[in-house]
């Protein structure tokens, strides 16, 4: 947007408000006054300029437009009314050009011509139009200008003239139109698909020759066929050759049986019943037969046990080489044969070892009562660690003997029974322990001479917070100032905020920028405060305001159009309205 003044302005002649000099315009009068003196805006003015004294100037001239290319206008006598005679130039002018107007009004019937530079004359209408003359390839004919032309459709095709007689057009039936929309190639025949559709076809140079056959008998000479129900000129002839299945008297042919032997090659596949084999071998493969892999070969023992009859509790025995018979096995017997060892066996006998001799019952001597012995059996019962148990278990038994101590880093495995020992750093970590408890906390005071890193966030509650560096950096996107106890003021909070600035300039003094009775942002060079204490203070004294140094001004925001100062000091944007009255 560009600098704009507005004058004063209202809807009636204006009184006595003017002050010296200054424009005020009347809306509905379009009457430009100018005040003669000054009266502290109570003077009178004077009309300057009237819209009725410049009509006939201000509106011949008519502006251009996005839509309509510029024009003069010439007013009928107002007495009559507003209408207007315009002229306008071309929507589109390729360069500039000047019509000189002829010396005199011509004669009745002339016409304005030009001579193709700009200069007009006055000339006969007759002269202006000769007539012109249209041919075809045969017949031609002359139009002058007391002639009818007259523009005709044919079949399928129908001529319009437009009103004005400025355009003629010829429109198609839609069976051309269809035919018109497709698109041609060689071998390729035009077909209607439907009701004003088409479509093209391929069409050989054969299928030329059949389509401009005569008749169906030209046709089928064409094609290389004899009419339905002829006979074929030609028998039919069997090649000779060592296979005599099939033969042949004139046209009728005799079926012969197929010998497998002569008239057949290859396998019959297993789909079709046979083996797909040509070999004993290749036929058992095919099968899943094959002898040791498929299926178990002949074997005289197999033989042997295959000739005996099963029944209940029976097993079967060889009797010799290639022979077997069966045997009787009881139940007692399987119990006996399906032992481990000869220990199990005479277990399941209920005989002793050969030498000894179990006569005498085992008695168990004292008061401890984990085992317990009912004749010959002895039960074992659970071990009391407290009355059954005497001495330390060594922490070698133990599955888990240490307590391993970890820093993150480094480890150590302390024995049971060991001492572990927590130690602090003085100003940074104290260790305290009471009843079997240690407490590991921060002291007071802490003072860390490397880097602190905090990962969460950092509450700091006090007066103040002093940094003793050379350069603080932030990552945060916004700097907040104000919270109260991390949340946003209420409306009791009537406090000022600032970043302040210390330096010296003939003594120690402050700069900032300051937010200022919670209503106004300013740049101060000097600044002083009041104490910090409940929810007035602190306070800011603005002792003096600092000069600003900037590319541009913007004010109201940040589009192109709140710019109101430049980066080359140039005033942009600005607005000087005057009011109305």
């Amino acid at each position: 947007m560009a600098n704009r003044l507005q004058l004063k302005r209202g809807t009636t002649a204006p009184g006595p408000i003017f002050y010296e000099g200054e424009p005020i315009y009347n809306k509905t009068g379009k009457v430009l006054y100018v005040g003669d003196d000054g009266g502290g805006g109570s003077g009178a003015g004077s009309s300057i300029a009237s819209a009725d004294a410049y009509t006939s100037v201000l509106e011949m001239l008519y502006k251009t437009s996005a839509t309509d290319s510029g024009s003069i206008r010439l007013y009928e006598d107002t007495d009559n009314g507003t209408n207007y005679v315009a002229i306008a130039a071309s929507a589109t002018i390729a360069s500039n050009y000047t019509l000189r107007l002829p010396d005199g009004v011509g004669s009745d019937g002339q016409v304005l011509k030009t001579d193709g530079t700009g200069n007009l004359s006055w000339v006969a209408q007759t002269s202006g139009f000769s007539g012109f003359t249209i041919s075809d390839s045969t017949n031609t004919s002359t139009i002058t200008d007391s002639n009818t032309l007259t523009f005709a459709g044919g079949t399928g095709i129908t001529a319009t003239v437009t009103q004005d007689g400025d355009a003629v057009s010829y429109t198609l039936d839609a069976e051309l139109q269809a035919l018109s929309s497709v698109t041609s190639a060689a071998n390729k025949v035009p077909y209607f698909t439907g009701s004003g559709t088409a479509a093209v076809a391929d069409l050989s140079a054969f299928g030329r020759t059949l389509i401009d056959d005569a008749d169906a008998a030209t046709a089928r000479t064409t094609l290389g066929v004899d009419a339905a129900g002829t006979d074929n000129s030609t028998n039919v002839t069997l090649v000779t050759t060592t296979a005599d299945y099939l033969s042949i008297t004139g046209q009728a042919i005799t079926l012969g049986q197929i010998d497998l032997t002569t008239d057949v090659t290859g396998a019959l596949p297993l789909s079709n019943g046979g083996t797909n084999a040509t070999t004993a071998a290749g036929a058992r493969t095919n099968l899943g037969l094959v002898i040791g892999t498929d299926v178990q070969a002949y074997d005289a023992e197999l033989a042997a046990l295959a000739s005996v009859t099963s029944a209940a509790n029976k097993v079967p025995y060889f009797t010799g080489s290639g022979t077997a018979a069966v045997a009787d096995l009881s139940a007692f017997g399987r119990s006996l044969i399906d032992d481990a060892d000869a220990a199990t066996a005479r277990t399941t006998l209920g005989v002793d070892a050969a030498g000894t001799d179990n006569s005498t019952d085992v008695t168990l001597a004292g008061t401890y009562d984990y085992l317990t012995l009912t004749g010959q059996a002895i039960t074992l019962g659970q071990i009391d660690l407290t009355t059954d148990v005497t001495g330390a278990l060594p922490n070698s038994n133990l599955a888990n003997s240490t307590i391993t101590v970890s820093d993150g880093s480094t480890s150590t495995a302390t024995a049971l029974g060991g001492t572990i020992t927590f130690s602090g750093t003085a100003n940074e970590v104290e260790v305290a322990e009471s009843s079997g408890t240690v407490t590991i906390g921060l002291p007071d005071d802490v003072t860390i001479a490397g880097t602190l890193t905090v990962t969460q966030n950092l509450n700091v509650l006090g007066t103040a917070v002093t940094f003793s560096v050379e350069t603080t950096r932030v990552e945060d996107r916004i700097l907040e100032l104000g919270l109260v106890n991390g949340a946003a003021p209420s409306a009791t909070t009537t406090w000022d905020s600032a970043i302040a600035f210390n330096y010296f300039q003939t003594s120690a003094k402050k700069s900032g920028v300051a937010w200022l009775d919670n209503q106004f942002m300013a740049m101060l060079s000097e600044l002083s405060e009041s104490a910090d204490t409940g929810n007035a203070d602190p306070q800011l004294t603005a002792s003096a305001y600092a000069p600003v140094a900037a590319g541009g001004l913007y004010v109201g925001g940040i589009a192109a159009g709140n710019q109101v100062i430049n980066s080359s000091q140039e005033a942009v944007n600005l607005v000087f309205d005057g009011g109305t009255y």
